[in-house]
C-alpha cells in the first residue's frame, strides 16, 4: 500500500439521507464534512469577534470601487465620441 499522507473519507450517501430525513442534528464537524462534499448547504459564517468590523471594511471597499468604476467608464466615453457601444 502506497503512504501518499493524503486522508480520505467514505460517505455512504444512503445513510446520510437517512440521518437527514429523521431530523438527526450533526455536530460542527460533521455538518463541515457534509457541506464539503456538497450534501448539505454550506453553514453561515459564525458572527463575533473575527468577523467585528468586516462588513464596514468591505462597504468601504466597494465604495471605491464603484468610484473606480464610474471614472474608467467616463474617460472611455469622454475618448470614444459617443455614449453607446455602437454609434449611428
Amino acid at each position: 500500500k502506497v503512504q501518499t499522507g493524503v486522508k480520505e473519507i467514505r460517505l455512504r450517501f444512503s445513510r446520510v439521507k437517512f440521518w437527514l430525513g429523521v431530523g438527526a442534528e450533526f455536530n460542527k464537524g460533521t455538518r463541515q464534512i457534509l457541506s464539503l462534499a456538497g450534501l448539505i448547504p454550506t453553514p453561515p459564517p459564525i458572527f463575533g469577534r473575527r468577523t467585528k468590523g468586516h462588513y464596514d471594511a468591505l462597504q468601504k471597499l466597494l465604495a471605491q470601487r464603484q468610484e473606480m468604476h464610474e471614472a474608467a467608464v467616463k474617460e472611455y466615453h469622454k475618448h470614444s465620441g459617443s455614449r453607446g457601444l455602437h454609434a449611428r
